[in-house]
């Protein structure tokens, strides 16, 4: 029996339901954890799906309990058994746990909310707006100083809750929300052959398509990476040395190329960003995986960029402002952050991802990359890799399909702030694995349903905390510290900031939107059957195929959604285009096919004060400036994709240049 109330929180200016946990509370101590307490709590089975201890609770002082009588569980009952419990002198206060209906993430509330102030609020307003609400600062952000963490003095398990949506409604306030502590959705899912697929694979499972790659060796040819360019892995924690224990050198896959200053912000100690164990939900070496994709080197295995650096970010199960403070932290040490996880949608959390690609590396803006999901759906309203700027990053297969769970993306880009509204395109795919993982180890003879037979191999946590060993009747790699096992989302977006870095190696002056452009003018189109796609004939799932708009290169479906995004990424191209080569022809024409000229009908509208046209039929049309000594700017544009990378657009004004309804004349071959 659920509560029936209405509960919600305000995020992306509107309100966005939560579901009550009806049997679950937030129990805060005032100093620490007593350690029987703790210690029943550590040692106490759960079902699966059930939340249980995490180290990011523990560390501030947090459990979740469970009542044990029936008569205190359900709804309006265990309010009073929460407010009964916050009135024991060890306990600082008892919070509600919420769901969330779209992912069924767990979210528990605090005494804490965020709020940001409309500009020129008075420091006067600020504080006579809290002694009203019985509130006081925590903290003020060094990059938004309009930007609060606050706390309730005297929270009652919904207290905090209803004076966060209060602030919200406040004609003061541009938005607040409750820090909640939210639960993580990791996106999990020589033999690697993502980086060259000679068609290997584990018998009696069929063999890969050879080429079915991203051209890895190829890039290596031009540059292995450079130490100068950083990859921020914000994920679970990665192995390195922890600190305090002598004799622990690290993963020897990883240390060569582990970056200084890694954090965690779990509330635990700041500079130990190393997996938390015990590890009851079996996710702790995910960080660690990720890491070996993106530079993992001087061991078994190498990422996509051996010779860049890792910055080890630890956020697991914590609340949206640690997150946020992450992604600034990382941001400042690092040019490119790979997240390979989604959480329930926050306005903090956006608003920082915001702020580092519009304005890290100098104000050329850091490269964010997100997992985006693997429910084989398409993306969730309000996820981080809908964000504006964001490099949102699907999986492919050792075949060339989609990989069967990975998410769609839009047809089209809008960028309504109403995350009911917004649609968001999927970049590009990066290979991963097939649907089931266990497939690979031949629980299935056939292979997966999409068609795929191999998993990523990688780096895992040292000897048997990680992923490897598995679960009964499954096999992996004899070596302990590393998983053949590892795929999914989690595993294709490290692998394209993998690339992205190595972009940067060889261009350091490239801004974020323009290596989001390169990736994904440059991917390969696959998961086509027509022999038509510049690499080796592949093998879509059935009724699959991608059907790539000529004008733009992006996949879209009869549904309006994108299975393939722009293709899948190719190292070697976009290294090329990112040191100044120009863009390849990216669809290959039929012998003698002829040339075409096609007149698109377009609203050109020019962004005031500068060479830029917006075009909502033409996505994306690029600044005219970026090559002034090939274009008459403004009247002459380029146009994202299709032939020869770049159409060439030319801007035929009428009555003076003002914007209106004209044509763009499309040149190349069709």
């Amino acid at each position: 029996m659920s509560d029936e109330r209405s509960f919600y929180y305000y995020a992306g200016g509107r309100r966005l339901p939560i579901e009550p946990v009806d049997d679950l509370v937030a129990v805060a101590f005032e100093e620490r954890i007593p350690e029987r307490r703790r210690a029943e709590v550590e040692a106490a089975p759960r079902p699966a799906g059930a939340l249980g201890p995490s180290p990011a609770l523990l560390a501030r002082n947090i459990v979740i309990h469970h009542p044990g009588a029936p008569a205190a569980i359900g709804p309006g009952r265990i309010d009073v058994f929460a407010t009964r419990l916050s009135r024991a002198p060890s306990v600082r206060f008892v919070t509600r746990v919420f769901r969330d209906p779209r992912t069924g993430l767990h979210m528990v509330l605090t005494d804490e909310f965020a709020v940001r102030f409309k500009p020129g609020v008075t420091a006067q307003q600020v504080a006579a707006l809290n002694a009203r609400f019985g509130v006081e600062p925590v903290e003020q952000k060094l990059y938004a100083p309009n930007q609060w963490l606050m706390r309730v003095r005297d929270p009652s398990p919904l207290r905090t809750l209803e004076v966060a949506n209060a602030y919200h409604e406040h004609e003061l306030v541009e938005w607040a929300e409750p820090n909640f502590i939210m639960e993580l959705q990791l996106r999990f899912r020589s033999n690697q052959w993502h980086l060259n697929n000679t068609g290997q694979t584990i018998p009696p499972l069929p063999p890969g398509v050879v080429g079915e790659d991203v051209r890895a060796h190829q890039a290596w040819a031009i540059t292995r990476g450079s130490g100068n360019v950083t990859v921020a892995v914000i994920d679970t924690g990665v192995d390195i040395p922890k600190p305090g224990v002598p004799g622990d050198t690290g993963h020897p896959g990883l240390m060569v190329n582990i970056a200084p200053d890694g954090r965690s912000f779990t509330g635990g100690p700041p500079n130990d960003p190393t997996p938390d164990f015990p590890d009851p939900d079996g996710a702790a070496g995910h960080g660690t995986s990720c890491a070996g994709v993106v530079a993992g080197a001087g061991g078994r295995i190498d990422g996509v960029a051996p010779r860049c650096k890792i910055l080890p970010i630890k956020i697991d199960f914590v609340d949206a402002n640690r997150v946020s403070d992450a992604i600034h932290y990382s941001a400042q040490r690092a040019q490119v952050l790979s997240n390979s996880w989604g959480m329930p949608f926050s306005n903090q959390i956006e608003q920082a991802l915001t702020d580092v690609i519009r304005n890290g590396r100098e104000g050329k803006g850091t490269v964010v990359l997100f997992a985006c999901g693997n429910d084989d759906a398409r993306v969730p309203i309000g996820d981080q890799s809908t964000v504006e700027g964001v490099i949102s990053i699907g999986a492919s297969t050792n075949v060339g399909s989609r990989a069967g769970y990975s998410n769609f993306g839009d047809a089209i880009d809008s960028p309504d702030p109403d995350p009911n509204v917004r649609l968001k395109r999927l970049s590009v795919l990066a290979p991963s694995a097939g649907v089931d993982s266990l497939n690979a180890r031949g629980l299935a003879v056939g292979g997966t349903p999409d068609g795929s037979s191999e998993n990523i191999y990688t780096t895992d946590v040292r000897g048997v905390q990680g992923f490897n060993p598995p679960g009964p009747g499954v096999t992996d790699v004899d070596d302990l510290d590393y998983t053949g096992l590892f795929s999914g989302t989690s595993s294709a977006c490290p692998l394209a900031a993998g690339i992205c870095a190595l972009m940067l190696s060889v261009n350091a002056d490239l801004t974020a939107a323009q290596v989001k452009y390169i990736l994904e003018a440059t991917a390969d189109k696959i998961g086509t059957a027509d022999g038509r796609t510049g690499v080796p004939r592949s093998r879509p799932n059935p009724g699959e195929e991608a059907h790539y708009e000529p004008a733009t290169g992006y996949d879209v479906r009869d549904t309006g959604l994108s299975g393939y995004g722009f293709g899948r990424t190719n190292a070697e191209r976009a290294v090329k285009v990112s040191r100044g080569d120009p863009l390849p022809q990216l669809v290959r024409p039929e012998a003698g096919a002829p040339e075409l000229r096609e007149r698109l009908p377009v609203v050109l509208e020019r962004i005031p004060g500068t060479n830029r046209f917006v075009s909502r039929a033409v996505v994306e049309l690029v600044d005219a400036r970026r090559d002034a000594d090939q274009l008459s700017a403004p009247d002459r544009l380029f146009v994202r994709g299709g032939p020869g990378g770049f159409l060439r657009a030319v801007f035929q004004p009428a009555g003076g240049g003002r914007p209106m309804a004209d044509e763009v004349e499309i040149e190349g071959q069709l």
